[in-house]
């Protein structure tokens, strides 16, 4: 965006004779660009994001517009970000059975392969909770299999 507002400057600057490619550097591509960062800046900017993840389709419908783009906006990071986060957080609640689904047999390696995916997606409100949570379990189900161990050696 910034190199597309130098040529704009430069061809007002040098007086550039209007043509069709100058009026659609001014109008398609700035508008839409700065369209599109602003829809963005919203969705992320989202206070109530911090304790839930945005709507999936929403996230992937902006990420899809913005990479039909003819630029790299920046904003497209922060809403991978959030697709991350959002994936994730799913994965917790199907694993721990939390999201209302069938409950599935969870391991210490499913829970510790979580726990590090967790330090890998934008934090926030519900992805430290979460990650809480997990790390309560965690240290629950070690505590357990150390206490299975000790009664195995004691036969």
């Amino acid at each position: 965006i910034h190199d597309l507002e130098k040529l704009k400057a430069e061809a007002a600057e040098k007086k550039f004779p209007d043509n069709e490619l100058l009026r659609k550097l001014n109008t398609e591509v700035l508008r839409t660009v700065e369209d599109f960062q602003k829809q963005a800046q919203v969705l992320v900017n989202n206070k109530d994001w911090r304790k839930e993840s945005p709507p999936p389709e929403q996230l992937q419908s902006l990420l899809e517009q913005g990479g039909k783009l003819p630029v790299v906006v920046p904003e497209c990071g922060s809403l991978q970000g959030l697709k991350a986060q959002g994936h994730w957080l799913e994965e917790v609640r199907r694993t721990l059975g939390t999201g209302g689904g069938e409950r599935h047999e969870v391991t210490l390696e499913v829970l510790r392969n979580l726990m590090e995916a967790g330090c890998n997606v934008p934090q926030s409100v519900s992805v430290e909770t979460a990650m809480a949570e997990l790390q309560e379990l965690l240290t629950i189900a070690e505590r357990w299999e150390e206490k299975a161990q000790i009664c195995l050696e004691q036969k």
